[in-house]
């Protein structure tokens, strides 16, 4: 699935009527958690800007294939009776979207074009689970959380590899994803987002700690996680 995929418009028609769309709506908050503006993820562009960055790329694109040498090259990918296409030429991106922002417009957004560029970035089948509300996102039920743990490894670390935090990854799975503004580990199937696969607390060693952690972060039972800084490097299973 995809995770941050750009969209692009070709006139000002196009933005106008994407930016329109995310003008009726105010804070969102969606089944998965988050909170979003969906002007937010709009890129602002104003109109004389828009139109003559196009034309820019027109020209650029004109003046390239002034060259034959340039269209032979072409036609040896696209066929002999391939011909250079000024009006077709000229794009600039509106946003750069999340997954939990293309799950919300699947549902509630009414523009045709916003429509087929999420057809061509996950599938007709997703998109109708989505809608009904049977995806994989919305089927996902969280385990329970772990409430006990065990210090599996302890290693000493050279004084230069010494930091003044503690570093957190979820060992040996790309399931766990950390989101710095909510300060929480996510997994993925729960469609929330996320910004980094690390996370650092400031923080004294001991088991004190890694409860603290704990009870923060909700792991389930089975998790291993990884932690290096200050002083020292271990592993501690999360356990029922």
């Amino acid at each position: 699935m995809a995770a941050i995929d750009k969209t692009y418009v070709k006139t000002w028609e196009e933005y106008t009527q994407v930016k329109d769309f995310v003008n009726k709506f105010g804070k969102i908050e969606d089944k998965y958690g988050n909170i979003f503006y969906p002007l937010e993820f709009l890129i602002e562009w104003e109109e004389s800007e828009f139109k003559e960055s196009i034309q820019a790329q027109k020209e650029r694109y004109k003046k390239y294939y002034e060259d034959p040498k340039h269209i032979e090259e072409e036609r040896q990918w696209s066929g002999s009776n391939w011909k250079p296409d000024v009006e077709g030429v000229g794009e600039l991106p509106i946003w750069n979207t999340p997954l939990y922002f293309d799950l919300w417009l699947m549902k509630e957004c009414g523009v045709k074009f916003i429509q087929d560029r999420l057809r061509e970035q996950y599938n007709e089948e997703f998109i109708r689970e989505v809608i009904e509300e049977r995806s994989i996102y919305d089927l996902y039920v969280k385990p329970a959380e772990g409430t006990h743990f065990k210090i599996l490894t302890l290693t000493r670390i050279p004084r230069r590899l010494r930091r003044g935090w503690w570093r957190f990854q979820v060992e040996g799975s790309s399931d766990w994803m950390f989101d710095d503004e909510s300060w929480k580990w996510y997994n993925w199937r729960e469609a929330h987002g996320w910004n980094t696969n690390t996370a650092s607390l400031y923080g004294l060693f001991g088991e004190g700690m890694i409860k603290r952690v704990q009870k923060k972060w909700g792991f389930p039972a089975g998790v291993v996680l990884s932690v290096f800084g200050m002083g020292y490097k271990m592993r501690v299973v999360i356990k029922k």
